[in-house]
């Protein structure tokens, strides 16, 4: 191929509209996370320091005990992707499947991580009773961990099918959720960080509802579990998480 025609296919196609048309709801959407996090920090802070700091510390840990789900489950992204290129849409209800079966399992694990972090958190942390704090709100926020794996399942394969609109209507629709809970279940109740915690996990529910719902809509249902599926979003997930885990890993030791 010559200089000029490949340069006039670089010109003709124009790649660069169809990718920030495509990466800006998903720039939005990886925020959700963070923006859940700080949303929380902001209404406990007129609950003095040690709830502020309770928090932070919580919000950071929960995010690294389900960091690496979030890394290995963006393989249904690619695989989702591959079997629309091979004209095998079909496949997409398995791997859908498979990816949210992978979520289920890394969340539960997730868990179990995390109830025994709650035991160790306190005594990690001497600042006043921000230790016990942190603990009682990583013990509720984790519980959401299965939930949000899901909705990053879900998300993951909808932008497989070229669909970012979606899944950044669904993370809105979560934050929105987030901060009304937040203000009746801090203010309204008087729960604390377990009200924060728990709007935060409201939040997830709302998020993951609202994926599932549109893959319902849009794929026919959902297909039987492959167990093949499973291991092939997880082999090729692996590298994937591991990555995320020791980015995310490195900023919590730091913190």
């Amino acid at each position: 191929m010559n200089p000029p025609f490949r340069q006039s296919l670089l010109w003709k196609y124009k790649p660069v509209p169809e990718l920030v048309r495509l990466a800006w709801p998903i720039a939005v959407s990886m925020l959700s996370y963070s923006i859940m996090t700080l949303v929380d920090t902001l209404f406990v802070g007129r609950l003095g320091a040690s709830a502020l700091a309770a928090v932070g510390i919580g919000g950071v840990t929960s995010f690294t005990l389900i960091c690496f789900g979030f890394g290995a489950l963006r393989s249904a992204k690619v695989v989702v992707s591959q079997a629309v290129g091979a004209g095998r849409r079909d496949d997409v209800r398995a791997v859908v499947s498979a990816a949210v079966v992978l979520a289920l399992g890394l969340g539960a694990i997730a868990v179990l991580g995390g109830r025994l972090l709650v035991r160790v958190l306190p005594d990690l942390v001497q600042q006043g009773h921000a230790g016990a704090l942190a603990a009682d709100y990583l013990w509720v926020r984790n519980l959401g961990a299965p939930v949000a794996l899901v909705s990053i399942a879900l998300k993951e394969s909808r932008y497989g099918l070229g669909d970012t609109r979606s899944p950044m209507v669904a993370t809105l629709a979560a934050n929105v959720t987030n901060v009304a809970l937040d203000a009746a279940f801090i203010w309204g109740l008087g729960l604390g960080v377990r009200g924060a915690a728990w709007a935060t996990v409201a939040g997830y529910v709302v998020e993951a509802g609202l994926m599932l719902f549109i893959t319902l809509r849009t794929t026919d249902g959902i297909a039987p579990v492959r167990l093949r599926e499973v291991s092939r979003l997880l082999s090729l997930g692996l590298p994937m998480g591991l990555q995320f885990v020791l980015e995310v890993g490195s900023f919590t030791v730091l913190v």
